[in-house]
């Protein structure tokens, strides 16, 4: 797996941006359309204990996952 130069943009403190840096690596045609619209949003939505949901919303698009994740002591 090739590693890739990623901008993040904090946008509150719950949620941010993440684009592909395009200075610093070539994307694949996917990466390249996924940033000319937006790039990956993620925001925390929950938090329950040490576990939180993330919402994450890809290219601007209303199509949006969640998936959870957990401090592990």
């Amino acid at each position: 797996m090739r590693k890739k130069a990623i901008i993040l943009t904090w946008i509150n403190d719950c949620e941010y941006n993440l684009k592909l840096d395009t200075t610093k690596t070539k994307g694949d045609d996917i990466a390249l359309a996924v940033n000319a619209r937006g790039g990956v949003n993620s925001r925390i939505v929950f938090v329950d204990g040490s576990c939180a949901i993330i919402a994450v919303t890809i290219a601007d698009e209303e199509i949006e996952t969640a998936y959870g994740m957990c401090k592990i002591n």
